[in-house]
């Protein structure tokens, strides 16, 4: 059965690239362009990993919705992998976002690495 990934990204051209790559490596992606909505659609279908850019439409969305995730039951355990222009994190930040079940993958990256830390994260939940 294919993974599910959700991506959270409010820049159309990032949520197509996002979308194509997803496909091309046989994963079911699901797109949403604002955190709000994200929040209650990762609830609602519990992808097995979410792709999370933190600037959305407002410099805290992203920061919200990986909060709201961790602080929910239902959605705590979700692998999240932090696609950003505010990458790369000093060691403190570092630390806690590892302890929430996040890797970060600064923007612009390349194929191979969005690819790599997929698998990273999938793995640990298989």
């Amino acid at each position: 059965m294919p993974r599910v990934i959700a991506v959270v990204d409010d820049d159309p051209r990032m949520l197509d690239l996002f979308a194509r790559l997803l496909a091309r490596a046989r994963y079911v992606p699901i797109l949403w362009s604002t955190g709000p909505d994200a929040f209650r659609m990762i609830r609602k279908c519990r992808p097995d990993l979410v792709i999370l850019d933190l600037q959305m439409e407002d410099p805290q969305a992203g920061w919200r919705t990986l909060r709201q995730m961790r602080q929910d039951h239902a959605t705590q355990a979700i692998p999240v992998l932090i696609c950003s222009v505010l990458a790369p994190f000093d060691r403190r930040m570092m630390e806690r976002l590892s302890g929430w079940h996040c890797a970060v993958l600064p923007k612009p990256f390349r194929r191979e690495q969005l690819e790599a830390k997929i698998a990273e994260l999938l793995s640990d939940t298989s």
